[in-house]
């Protein structure tokens, strides 16, 4: 979520007396939304006038405590039409919070189904977050650590407003090094080690069982083994295939075959 703040209307809500040096009252209320439950989000605060004066001028103060802002004097505007064009211009207005206790901003706000909220509202939830400090803030408890993981990193992509992350891809599994293979295990006396003996055969099931005893031993158990049959059978060898028969065979053998013949 990001904000657009009426700035010079939440100032004098915010202030406890009449709005001073307008970069120092800027500086402190970047600094205190940097410090509240918005730290993180973008903020554009938006100010009437042409900003402080410099040796050439007019001088616009484009970043403070990393909030940015705006002076509409600068365009020929005042702070209502360029916070309505800023409204007006957000991709995802949905995800914006407008902060002004203006009708005419709360209205253009409402009619892109932004959120809303007075300056007075705004300033109480500021006072509130600076009364709980640094260590009860609303932020969430993943947010100091570095680097995120990947649901983390998909909380924040989908609240500044950037959608959803992309599918991460699993990293490739690592190739066997045959440099690093470690060589085979031999006897003590350095010859191979002998291969592990076979695993037990299971025995067999219950009805089995009875059907073998009731045989009277003709049948043994080992003789059920296919795996005994496959190491003890030798190999059998292909059957050549025979000829085809001609007419004449086949005539011969249907003749063999009457009655009387």
């Amino acid at each position: 979520m990001s904000l657009i703040v009426d700035a010079l209307n939440l100032l004098h809500v915010w202030s406890s007396g009449p709005v001073g040096a307008l970069a120092v009252e800027l500086e402190a209320l970047a600094e205190r939304i940097g410090r509240s439950r918005y730290a993180g989000r973008r903020v554009r605060l938006v100010c009437d006038g042409h900003g402080p004066a410099g040796e050439a001028g007019a001088v616009p103060l484009r970043r403070i405590r990393g909030a940015e802002v705006l002076f509409a004097g600068l365009q020929g505007e005042d702070a209502d039409a360029v916070i309505e064009r800023l409204i007006l211009a957000d991709h995802a207005p949905r995800r914006l919070l407008v902060v002004s206790s203006d009708r005419r901003i709360l209205k253009a706000a409402r009619r892109r189904r932004a959120a809303t909220m007075t300056s007075q509202g705004f300033a109480a939830q500021l006072s509130a977050d600076a009364a709980r400090g640094p260590a009860e803030s609303a932020r969430p408890p993943f947010a100091e650590e570095v680097p995120l993981d990947i649901a983390s990193t998909a909380f924040w992509m989908r609240e500044l407003g950037f959608g959803e992350p992309p599918t991460p891809h699993p990293a490739p599994r690592p190739r066997p090094d045959p440099a690093r293979t470690p060589p085979p295990i031999n006897a003590p006396g350095g010859g191979p080690v002998a291969p592990a003996p076979p695993p037990p055969r299971p025995e067999p099931r219950p009805e089995l069982a009875d059907l073998l005893r009731a045989l009277g031993g003709a049948i043994r158990p080992e003789d059920l083994d296919m795996q005994r049959w496959l190491e003890h059978t030798p190999d059998i060898p292909a059957r050549e295939p025979r000829p085809a028969a001609d007419g004449t065979d086949r005539a011969r053998r249907r003749g063999r075959n009457r009655p009387g013949s």
